[in-house]
């Protein structure tokens, strides 16, 4: 068991680089789904007004609005509000799970900034899939490059798991993708969703990636739900699969054996 100064520095971390990293969050999902990449904050949803700059304060931003425009009083959206929470939330997860892992090949704090960032990550993917039904490659590829390259560095053990991970979720989703293009003759399933596959049994490794699918699985099925019974979606709406397989992803991180 690491030591309770260690743990709790990790926390102070986890509060304070959460409050910041939901606010790059918030930035990155309003600004990579874009057409054409501009780095410009948001704009009120109805008259296009541009934010003040204080938007982006974590909780603070939106309560000093009033979580309305300024400028019509539109209300904003509250995504900006529940990631700003989320983030550090997740974060503090992350610090109970690495604390009560068993030394492995990475130390407390290696274990930290892996799962911690990879959480992020997670939750980046979870917001824009949800929000533009997009899984995009500037986000998986630099994910599934960074998780390689650190088994190639530091453990070619883990890395031949990571490997066998991916290549089986990859697979299996390539072949979901091909049935439900053959049924339906439309891409039902996105390839977005079979590279964030790859990526989650990269993270995951074998033969814990199977356990992660599942949840994700089940996390799918809880979103649509949820956006059916508030109306947000019907059965004709394609569901957001990536919201599922990120969430799915991090319960797998909290409740199944890390691979590091």
């Amino acid at each position: 068991m690491p030591a309770l100064s260690s743990v709790g520095v990790l926390v102070v971390v986890a509060v304070i680089g959460g409050l910041g990293a939901g606010a790059l969050i918030n930035i990155l999902a309003d600004v990579l789904p874009r057409e054409e990449l501009k780095w410009e904050l948001a704009g009120c949803p109805k008259c296009g007004r541009r934010l003040p700059g204080r938007w982006l304060l974590p909780v603070l931003g939106f309560a000093w609005l009033g979580g309305r425009c300024p400028a019509c009083g539109e209300a904003l959206p509250r995504r900006h509000l529940w990631v700003a929470v989320a983030a550090p939330l997740a974060l503090l997860l992350v610090v109970w799970r690495v604390a009560a892992q068993p030394p492995g090949a990475l130390p407390l704090a290696g274990l930290f900034a892996l799962y911690g960032l990879v959480t992020l990550v997670l939750l980046l993917i979870f917001v824009i899939d949800l929000e533009h039904h997009l899984i995009l490659d500037v986000v998986t590829y630099p994910a599934i490059v960074a998780l390689v390259v650190l088994g190639v560095v530091f453990n070619h053990r883990l890395l031949f798991l990571m490997v066998v991970g991916g290549v089986i979720a990859g697979g299996l989703f390539a072949l979901f993708y091909g049935l439900a293009y053959l049924i339906y003759h439309t891409d039902a399933l996105g390839l977005g969703d079979v590279k964030l596959a790859v990526f989650l049994g990269v993270l995951t490794g074998w033969p814990v990636v199977l356990t992660a699918l599942l949840y994700g699985t089940l996390a799918g099925a809880a979103t649509g739900m949820v956006l059916m019974m508030t109306q947000r979606a019907d059965r004709q709406t394609m569901i957001p699969l990536g919201t599922g397989l990120s969430a799915g992803a991090f319960l797998a991180l909290l409740f199944t054996p890390l691979l590091w």
